[in-house]
């Protein structure tokens, strides 16, 4: 699916298309018995403004689980509530399609009951019981865009490491949700 390789360190803008393209391609499998994991401790409302976008643009059944921190914007220090708001404002969103959006994303945001760091984006496919059932984008960078944008300042980078890997189900579940899930 992503021809990566070894886990590399690349810049923000390159890990952020890889990121967008794999989050559509994973929407197109269109199957409930899937699910869409974006994970990140940090978002602003400018790349939550993209996952919106991008969940609508793909008209897809697929399920979304986003785990985030309730502080999740520490550079513009905006709760996740506050990140929603603004995104949606900024994509200038009728009535109908904030319904999509509350529905498909906002509903199936999880706060983790413990401070976590991770960062990736996987899917998990309950048909698949092979070893390739599951697959995954594990990078070093916040879904922000500090980390995923040039500065126009300097015209520089961030660099990121990331990785893609696909495993079975079970090994997902047990090294990748869990964790999340724990009290």
């Amino acid at each position: 699916m992503v021809n990566l390789g070894a886990p590399v360190l690349a810049e923000g803008p390159y890990i952020y298309e890889l990121w967008k393209g794999l989050f559509r391609r994973f929407l197109d499998t269109n199957n409930c018995r899937c699910t869409v994991y974006v994970v990140t401790p940090y978002v602003d409302s400018e790349i939550m403004k993209d996952i919106y976008k991008i969940v609508l643009d793909a008209e897809s059944s697929t399920k979304i689980l986003m785990f985030v921190r309730i502080r999740c914007n520490t550079y513009g220090n905006e709760d996740i509530n506050a990140v929603k708001e603004n995104a949606k404002k900024k994509l200038g969103l009728v009535e109908s399609k904030r319904d999509v959006i509350i529905d498909k994303v906002d509903k199936n945001i999880r706060i983790p009951p413990h401070t976590f760091h991770a960062k990736f984006l996987g899917l998990l496919d309950a048909r698949d019981e092979t070893n390739s059932g599951a697959k995954v984008l594990v990078t070093s960078a916040n879904c922000t865009v500090w980390h995923y944008k040039s500065f126009p300042k300097d015209g520089l980078c961030n660099l990121d490491s990331v990785a893609y890997n696909e495993m079975s189900v079970g090994n997902f579940e047990k090294h990748f949700v869990r964790p999340l899930q724990r009290n």
